[in-house]
């Protein structure tokens, strides 16, 4: 690995670690918006193309039908999993626990790795192997006191939750050519379109629409971007890996902000999942650190 790619590789880390960041704040949000789930949706959706929108006009003001004509089948793909997530996350919510939920959507780098391996012959090494069943132990140690008997429906939706989630990560390691602004606009204007019969439009709170906004261009815009930007630099694996972070962090902000404790099951898995990820990227570190520049 040479200077340049050695340089790419460490920035796409730094960039899915900041989105896993960002996206933690999710459940903070949720908790504190008042406003039923298919309107937070939909007005998610509309700040993030709001937001989003008005950066590539301004960067290129000149190019935007370009910039989209440019996603291809490809980015395409993207942005319809990208919103079938958003929406099926709802769906899944009221049909499965949370603790379910969360071990379905551990899997996640499993499925990244297997769709990888088919899709583009992407190795994946025993420390990505490790870290990965190490995180699936401590999200298990998390939820193991609420996890219960619930639809097969709604596991199914987190289980596809998980696949949908890595299907675009391996797209843009295959295709990183694809503009990601131009997907993640899309993505959330299928969300909205979707959501908008069953979401209430104008009756809603001041604060709630200023949580919605933070919501819908920090947690879902940038977000999204900066992880997809940081995933065509690294293994799929690694980067579904390292968004598990967002698992952990969430039940933290909860606790500092609201003073909601999240118990002590949760903290020892969280625990868990964030030793075996720190020792992974370490490790990480120093072996591509070994590695001779070509």
């Amino acid at each position: 690995m040479n200077q340049s790619s050695h340089a790419l590789y460490r920035k796409g880390q730094i960039q899915v670690m900041c989105a896993a960041l960002l996206w933690s704040s999710g459940g903070l949000l949720l908790r504190l918006i008042q406003a039923d789930e298919w309107t937070v949706i939909f007005w998610r959706s509309v700040f993030a193309i709001a937001f989003l929108l008005l950066i590539v006009v301004i960067r290129e003001p000149n190019t935007i039908r370009h910039s989209f004509r440019q996603l291809g089948w490809p980015g395409v793909i993207v942005a319809v999993c990208l919103a079938t997530d958003t929406v099926l996350f709802v769906l899944a919510l009221n049909r499965t626990s949370i603790a379910n939920g969360l071990i379905m959507l551990a899997t996640a780098p499993f499925w990244a790795a297997l769709l990888a391996w088919l899709v583009l012959r992407e190795h994946i090494p025993k420390r990505t192997w490790f870290a990965m069943i190490a995180s699936i132990v401590g999200i298990v140690v998390m939820v193991s006191g609420s996890v219960g008997s619930t639809s097969l429906i709604g596991d199914g939706m987190a289980l596809s939750i998980a696949i949908l989630f890595a299907v675009p990560v391996v797209i843009i390691r295959k295709h990183p050519e694809i503009r990601m602004m131009p997907a993640v606009i899309l993505a959330a204007a299928m969300a909205a379109t979707f959501a908008f019969p069953f979401a209430t439009l104008w009756d809603n709170t001041a604060i709630d629409l200023s949580y919605i906004a933070f919501f819908g261009i920090v947690e879902y815009g940038v977000a999204s971007v900066i992880f997809m930007a940081g995933a065509r630099h690294i293994p799929a694996a690694q980067a579904t890996l390292i968004g598990l972070m967002e698992t952990v962090l969430g039940p933290i902000w909860v606790w500092l902000i609201i003073g909601e404790f999240p118990g002590l099951r949760t903290v020892a898995g969280g625990s868990i999942v964030l030793i075996a990820l720190a020792i992974y990227v370490y490790r990480d570190l120093k072996f591509t650190q070994q590695q001779p520049s070509r």
